[in-house]
């Protein structure tokens, strides 16, 4: 047999199959066509709900990125200005308007034997 033949005969199978198939009473009555309807509206209903809930949390995603990349700005802002108090050219310059002054001298003890304690 060729292989056209015996596509043609398994398409007239199918053919014939799909001809005797049937579904039961019960699954082609009103209350089930009813029930498939309801579960669609249902369905439809429950996707557009997650999709606006979606779009929502996707501005406010948003909205906190820019409120994140802003107080990154203002973290750079505030490290400049730590690190320009910080500077020994401004503490120096602080010290005289706070009138102190250097220590004049700065004497060492040196101590011949390390003392160390005896039980």
């Amino acid at each position: 047999m060729s292989l056209k033949r015996r596509l043609e005969y398994q398409c007239r199978l199918l053919r014939n199959f799909v001809g005797v198939w049937s579904l039961p009473e019960w699954a082609t009555g009103k209350t089930v066509r009813v029930i498939l309807v309801f579960l669609f509206l249902l369905a439809s209903v429950a996707y557009v709900f997650k999709t606006s809930s979606l779009s929502t949390s996707g501005y406010k995603i948003q909205k906190l990125e820019r409120e994140i990349a802003s107080l990154g700005a203002e973290e750079q802002k505030l490290e400049i200005e730590k690190a320009r108090l910080q500077s020994i050219t401004n503490i120096q310059k602080r010290l005289t308007e706070i009138k102190m002054v250097a220590a004049p001298g700065i004497k060492y003890l040196n101590l011949q034997a390390p003392a160390v304690a005896k039980r």
